[in-house]
């Protein structure tokens, strides 16, 4: 009788051992962005060639700290003259062109690189990095402390930007 129990026993707590590790999921926070088009529209129609609504601010959605996420409208008007390249040292970005295009140069080094304070550089262009012509419907992604520049913008170019901050390794 012993003999018969162990196995089903042991079959007991196989079939139960699913059900109980699908359970275990992890907490998360309670809480989710949600941007309806209508806003995203408004934002861009308001939008300045700076970059910046009237009210100052190009940001969807403020930084998401559980996510490491914000996202924002950017927006470029034609070239020339450009802005300058930039590099972040705490986030990436991923690009979605929503209108236009333009030749954005990812990589290589600063021009005449000028420290702005909390982990951002600009600088005049960028000596060696790759040239891409972007579209609309393109996404592009830019790595943590990459420099980028938006060299030839020939009509504007307005972007859909998710600023990625992931954890800084030590």
């Amino acid at each position: 009788m012993r003999s018969l129990l162990t196995p089903a026993a042991v079959l007991g707590v196989m079939l139960l051992a699913p059900t109980t590790l699908a359970q275990q999921y992890p907490n998360y926070p309670d809480h989710f962005a949600y941007v309806p088009a209508e806003r995203v529209d408004d934002i861009i129609r308001h939008m300045g060639i700076s970059g910046r609504t009237k009210g100052g601010s190009n940001e969807i959605y403020p930084l998401d700290t559980d996510l490491g996420i914000r996202a924002s409208i950017g927006k470029r008007g034609k070239t020339p003259p450009t802005d300058g390249a930039e590099v972040h040292g705490s986030f990436g970005h991923t690009w979605l062109i929503v209108e236009g295009g333009g030749t954005v140069v990812m990589g290589g080094k600063l021009k005449d690189p000028k420290d702005l304070g909390n982990g951002n550089w600009s600088g005049s262009g960028i000596e060696g990095g790759r040239e891409i012509v972007l579209k609309k419907g393109d996404i592009i992604t830019c790595q943590v402390g990459m420099p980028h520049w938006w060299k030839d913008v020939p009509e504007g170019v307005t972007y859909l930007a998710f600023h990625v901050f992931p954890p800084m390794k030590k």
